[in-house]
């Protein structure tokens, strides 16, 4: 099974629960989930990481 990894950064005064909201993250997550595992609502399931290293 492959590992599929991303990470979103949100500037200005959005959270990324907002973005939740957004119809066309809603679209996005319908499109990959055949590729993902998700929850019920197709949103991807999130597993905190170890933070190993930060680099400014």
């Amino acid at each position: 099974m492959g590992t599929l990894f991303a990470f979103q950064k949100v500037e200005g005064n959005l959270s990324s629960q907002d973005l939740s909201q957004h119809p066309i993250v809603k679209k996005w997550w319908d499109f990959m989930a055949d590729i993902m595992e998700v929850n019920p609502d197709n949103s991807p399931v999130s597993i905190p990481l170890e933070e190993v290293f930060y680099l400014k």
